[in-house]
């Protein structure tokens, strides 16, 4: 998920890092309507990622999921 953050937006990890994580899920919910073009094209050209589950965007419910396990 961070590749996928820092490609798109170009922030740095640390800028990453620093942004509060309610905002990291709202950029992630408007990606699921919205992809990033890089995905677009990739998906129109039918290129695939080898292990797509490992890099798949996580939606709302996963991200909290996973936040509230890291406490």
């Amino acid at each position: 998920m961070t590749g996928l953050i820092v490609t798109t937006t170009g922030w740095t990890i640390p800028e990453l890092n620093a942004t509060p994580w309610p905002d990291v899920a709202d950029l992630l919910d408007y990606w699921q309507g919205n992809p990033p073009l890089h995905r677009m094209v990739a998906a129109y050209l039918g290129i695939e990622e080898q292990d797509e589950e490992d890099h798949r965007v996580m939606n709302r419910e996963e991200l909290e999921a996973w936040m509230r396990s890291m406490t």
